[in-house]
């Protein structure tokens, strides 16, 4: 399983460590570039999701990032009242199905996505570069 499948690719958890972003994660990028899990790994690989320990970018070295789920992301700017919503659409001149997102009270975007991943992705950067014009 790819891990952009339900984490934030690296890219994007940089940048939201940039604006702020400081919420527990499962996952860490470590200074080698590497993704690691916060939790102590255990005989044969088997972790003891007793012992795992989310870590949020202030408890973690300069060096070091969290990588958040998309569902944490979209909670996180949610509760910054940046709400979002997606939209399945299909064009009637080309029976194109796509994806569309609207951050209401702040921008509608017409472009169409192919899918919903990509919808998600395009999403979240425009959530950072309005949040940094209004923020910081």
């Amino acid at each position: 399983m790819n891990y952009e499948e339900f984490l934030v690719p690296v890219e994007i958890a940089k940048e939201l460590k940039e604006i702020g972003f400081n919420e527990p994660c499962l996952f860490v990028l470590n200074p080698h570039n590497t993704l690691i899990l916060s939790s102590e790994v255990h005989d044969k690989g088997i972790i003891d999701i007793r012992k795992i320990k989310p870590r949020s970018n202030g408890k973690l070295g300069e060096d070091f990032c969290s990588v958040p789920t998309y569902e944490q992301v979209f909670d996180w700017f949610w509760e910054k009242k940046y709400p979002v919503h997606f939209f399945n659409i299909t064009e009637r001149s080309t029976d194109n199905i796509g994806w569309i997102f609207c951050i209401r009270g702040k921008k509608q975007i017409t472009t169409i996505y192919n899918s919903y991943k990509d919808a998600r992705q395009g999403c979240i950067r425009e959530l950072i570069k309005i949040y940094k014009n209004e923020n910081i």
